[in-house]
């Protein structure tokens, strides 16, 4: 039987069973996330779906930028829901900027078991920041935030260069 639970054909659950959060802002763009992660999530994301186009993408290649997950391929996130997708810029901000956050991330909830290091669930929080209410503004800032139950923690925010080319191509009458 190839099938012997009768799952074929069922829709992936990207909440992880209610472990993930996703809110949109009031313009319907990406605006938080918030994660409870544990060894079973990690690994088990999707790459973004190249025909989603989160708020302000235009072209990867052409405008250096990035279809970001909140929460991370290599920590359970989804790549095929808008929800969980941003317009980021690729070099540096979302990688390595970003990407070796996640892995901080990704390593807490890992541990170490050759040497006697246990594993932590993590609470992880991404919160977005917007400067307007267009609908397809990018976000200006990407504030992260991650407590283990061992201690790990993290807090931190960046910048998001896109946020800025975005505006400029604006004054300059370019649609996005």
């Amino acid at each position: 039987m190839a099938d012997p639970l009768g799952l074929a054909g069922c829709s992936p659950d990207h909440t992880w069973g209610g472990r993930v959060v996703f809110v949109r802002d009031e313009h319907g763009r990406p605006f938080e996330m918030h994660a409870t992660i544990t060894r079973d999530m990690l690994d088990e994301g999707t790459e973004a779906n190249q025909r989603h186009r989160p708020p302000g993408f235009i072209d990867g290649n052409l405008y250096n930028q990035a279809r970001g997950h909140m929460l991370a391929r290599m920590l359970g996130g989804t790549g095929d829901d808008l929800d969980n997708l941003f317009t980021i810029t690729q070099n540096p901000t979302n990688s390595p900027l970003m990407r070796d956050l996640e892995q901080d991330i990704y390593n807490a909830v890992m541990g170490d078991p050759a040497n006697g290091v246990p594993g932590q669930t993590v609470q992880y929080s991404v919160f977005l920041e917007y400067t307007d209410d267009t609908a397809t503004s990018v976000p200006s800032r990407v504030f992260m935030a991650a407590d283990g139950s061992g201690g790990y923690s993290m807090d931190t925010n960046f910048a998001n260069p896109e946020h800025a080319a975005q505006q400029n191509r604006r004054r300059l009458g370019m649609n996005d």
